[in-house]
């Protein structure tokens, strides 16, 4: 008796595993997108910038100081923007910027922001405490910094 081979040839055709292999790509892309699209955000965020202009009003032992925003480039929330004093001595005090109220930092500074929820024109800042040579020294810089990008708004001198 003879043997008779018979070809079964089941194998998937060329044009399904192209799909397959298109579709298999496609998911694999949009799970990426999702996994890591919450971390482009910041890619393309940019720091907003201000003038800002300190007027220093201190008098003998009581350190005074009016902060005014002049001019802004951008729209952010106080919520979103620190203030960075340093003293004359190099010591820094940072906090986050409350609207409407008056709120003590490090024992030494009491800050008062008025002008609404967002940093703008219309935001001005005042900036008291005891300083003395011996024990709080007057500031010598304030700087506005945005949270969200960790960049510097402005930076300002502040003259004795």
């Amino acid at each position: 008796m003879r043997k008779v081979i018979t070809k079964d040839d089941e194998a998937v055709s060329p044009i399904i595993a192209t799909i397959l292999l298109v579709a298999i790509t496609v998911v694999l892309a949009a799970t990426l997108y999702t996994i890591l699209g919450g971390y482009t955000s910041l890619l393309g965020a940019t720091t907003p910038t201000a003038s800002v202009e300190v007027q220093n009003s201190s008098a003998g032992d009581q350190a005074f100081y009016i902060v005014y925003v002049d001019q802004f480039s951008g729209n952010i929330s106080l919520s979103s923007v620190d203030m960075r004093i340093i003293d004359a001595n190099g010591s820094i005090y940072i906090t986050h910027l409350i609207p409407d109220q008056t709120y003590n930092v490090a024992n030494t500074w009491n800050i008062t922001v008025k002008g609404g929820d967002y940093l703008g024109a219309t935001t001005a800042m005042t900036i008291s405490g005891r300083a003395t040579a011996s024990t709080d020294p007057y500031i010598s810089e304030i700087q506005l910094i945005d949270t969200r990008t960790n960049g510097v708004i402005s930076t300002t001198s502040v003259s004795p």
